[in-house]
């Protein structure tokens, strides 16, 4: 266990982020993102149109969470 005393004083741990500089490759992360903002775009497309069929709401007999 670490107690309070054992800690670092908190000017020295913002000094030592501040002073490490962070390069990120952004030609790496971009498909990464890209790809989270098209399937949450795509999974709101697809909750829409599943909503509109008849056989949707809690009552329906075909819903996996309604008793049988």
């Amino acid at each position: 266990m670490v107690s309070a005393s054992d800690a670092p004083p908190q000017g020295a741990t913002q000094s030592a982020r501040q002073a490490t500089e962070v390069s990120l490759d952004w030609a790496l992360i971009m498909p990464f993102i890209a790809m989270a903002v098209l399937g949450a775009w795509d999974s709101k497309r697809l909750s829409a149109k599943v909503s509109r069929l008849p056989c949707s709401g809690p009552s329906a007999p075909c819903c996996l969470g309604s008793p049988q």
